[in-house]
């Protein structure tokens, strides 16, 4: 594959679909606020729909490394876990023998992988929540703590889409994804949320009937380590913070979403739709756009 040199591309104005939670929306990129050693994307400004957010992008080459990074530990003697649980068998700790899985005290500890902890505290310092929905202002003016900051957003507000450089990426089908960040067996979920539930004396029932009503047919699918079994989705764990008045690890990993960089593969006749814009100037391009989509004259 040809190696691209992401110094030289252009992000802004590019789609960003945010397929994270149960309403589906769409944003544009609206600026690159970090970027990695090779150029591509790190931290980016998002709008969607009049609001902004900061989003915490996923390195392509290192995506299904940080996806699957959740390490799973021993509460008792600290050793790494390489099978967290097993939904059908006794679980304990290959190292010291310790029962596992069984209540909050038998909960295993879970790490994120470093470079994503620090990347999410470099910017609490700075006083910005990644994911955090704002009014797009606010990002120029003020962060969350109300003082005042060095904008890393000047001009945010005044981006002409239609004349953005993400046009391009758009036209061949390049776009972001704003998904869960990270990749786990739900039958974990399942057990982790239980032993929570059981820890504050609650049946399925009442944490079901503590959330609003249109999660009736929802919340018990948590619970459940067969096929029927669900996780929930980032939204949602605020309101499990609140229920089992705790914000541990797994609970917070749960919370956390990334974008992912989506691109067209190269088609069997080894073209693929980049290869015929490529080389268009301005006037060119909007020519070819204009053959593509006006109506056709009978």
């Amino acid at each position: 594959r040809e190696k691209r040199n992401w110094w030289k591309e252009e992000f802004s104005g590019l789609r960003v679909k945010d397929t994270s939670g149960k309403i589906k929306k769409e944003g544009r990129i609206l600026e690159i606020i970090e970027r990695y050693e090779d150029g591509f994307p790190k931290i980016v400004a998002v709008q969607w729909n009049g609001l902004s957010s900061l989003e915490f992008v996923l390195h392509p080459s290192r995506e299904e490394l940080i996806s699957r990074g959740l390490t799973f530990k021993c509460p008792i003697c600290n050793s790494e876990l390489e099978e967290p649980y097993d939904p059908l068998g006794e679980n304990t700790c290959p190292s010291c023998g310790a029962t596992l899985w069984k209540d909050s005290r038998t909960l295993p500890r879970v790490e994120e992988p470093d470079e994503v902890l620090k990347t999410y505290e470099k910017l609490n310092k700075e006083n910005y929540n990644l994911g955090e929905l704002v009014e797009t202002g606010k990002l120029e003016e003020k962060s969350r703590r109300g003082k005042e900051t060095k904008s890393k957003f000047k001009g945010l507000e005044r981006i002409n889409w239609g004349a953005s450089p993400g046009a391009r990426k758009l036209l061949i089908g390049e776009y972001f994804t704003k998904t869960r960040l990270y990749k786990i067996n739900q039958p974990i979920v399942a057990q982790y949320l239980n032993i929570l539930r059981r820890n504050r004396g609650l049946s399925i029932r009442e944490v079901t009937e503590k959330f609003p009503e249109n999660y009736r047919h929802t919340v018990g699918h948590w619970f459940r380590k067969d096929f029927g079994g669900s996780i929930p989705v980032p939204e949602d764990i605020s309101l499990l913070n609140d229920i089992f008045g705790i914000e541990d690890d797994l609970l917070r990993a749960l919370g956390k979403t990334a974008l992912k960089f989506q691109t067209v593969k190269t088609s069997i006749n080894g073209r693929n739709p980049g290869d015929f814009i490529e080389g268009l100037n301005d006037k060119e391009l909007m020519k070819y756009l204009e053959k593509l989509y006006s109506p056709t004259k009978r």
